[in-house]
């Protein structure tokens, strides 16, 4: 069930470009029986690592503005 609320939040951030805590907590909590906390920290975690990958990937390039992110 997880997996397939991962595959949907997915869908939803491709086609609208919201925020993925908008549509994880909610759906983690309602389809996947998961806890307010668990599903905060859980939606926490994972916009942290997209975050860090992100912010790796882009170190060659210089794309980051450091400033603001600070």
């Amino acid at each position: 069930m997880l997996l397939l609320i991962g595959i949907v939040i997915g869908l939803l951030l491709g086609l609208t470009g919201a925020g993925g805590s908008v549509f994880a907590v909610p759906l983690l909590i309602l389809l996947g029986d998961v806890s307010i906390h668990q599903a905060v920290t859980l939606s926490l975690a994972a916009v942290a690592t997209i975050t860090l990958y992100g912010s790796v990937r882009n170190l060659g390039n210089q794309t980051i503005l450091w400033k603001p992110a600070a």
